[in-house]
């Protein structure tokens, strides 16, 4: 990265230094209002090497965590995991994780920034505890690859993270127990009685099947007349590129 640098705005003087690149697009940290340049420059030598914190690295590595996470998302999600998990990881990574941590260097992310992240996504954005866990298991399957076989750090910050307990929301957990009553059912079901929903609908009600399990039963290979059974193999699943 590139030195640190002063420069007078008026009556003050501000620091300068070029973080990681985000996107190919150069990434300038800068902080103004000191009252001398000396000031400037304490304070700009002090931000700059927490900000590389470059010893804890095998080799030297510019990447921002946005670019790296990317990376790991073209590399390793859509080439082994399921439609649906990349579907989850896409949308955790450019909504909870990028916009809070995408900024720092890979190699300069530690667990104490998670842990202010982990605790912003319960404090400010009040996301249940089982949701925090999710978007923490998506970032630690990132650096995981990121220390094997990858090699950029030398350890994954996630694993010494701790998830803080969230108060139950009863108004949340009233929606979440709600039973629906038999009269409600037999009204909503009476409404597509005469569409293509009503026989998934029918097999979820009486077999708690999923919506896309339902649609996904093979009339002539999953279904056991004789026997009265039922096997789910398959789901019908949106694709957003629609294939």
């Amino acid at each position: 990265m590139g030195e640190l640098r002063t420069r007078k705005r008026g009556k003050t003087w501000e620091y300068s230094f070029e973080g990681a690149r985000i996107g190919g697009k150069r990434n300038p940290i800068s902080k103004g209002g000191f009252r001398t340049k000396a000031d400037a420059i304490t304070a700009g030598t002090k931000a700059k090497a927490e900000y590389d914190q470059s010893s804890r690295v095998f080799k030297p590595s510019t990447i921002s965590v946005a670019d790296y996470l990317d990376y790991w998302f073209k590399n390793y999600v859509q080439k082994h995991l399921s439609y649906n998990t990349q579907r989850d990881y896409e949308s955790k990574i450019r909504i909870h994780i990028k916009p809070f941590m995408g900024k720092y260097r890979l190699t300069s992310l530690e667990s104490d920034i998670i842990q202010l992240w982990v605790d912003d996504l319960k404090i400010k954005k009040g996301l249940s505890k089982s949701m925090i866990s999710n978007a923490l298991a998506c970032l630690s399957g990132a650096l995981n690859y990121a220390v094997q076989p990858r090699k950029y750090i030398k350890y994954n910050p996630c694993d010494y993270i701790k998830v803080p307990k969230v108060p139950i929301n009863q108004d949340a957990q009233a929606k979440t127990d709600y039973i629906l009553p038999l009269e409600e059912w037999e009204k909503i079901i009476s409404y597509f009685s005469d569409t293509h929903f009503y026989l998934p609908l029918m097999t979820g009600f009486y077999a708690g099947t999923r919506i896309g399990e339902s649609y996904g039963i093979d009339l002539l290979k999953d279904i056991d007349f004789e026997n009265r059974t039922l096997s789910i193999s398959h789901q019908m699943q949106k694709r957003d590129d629609k294939r």
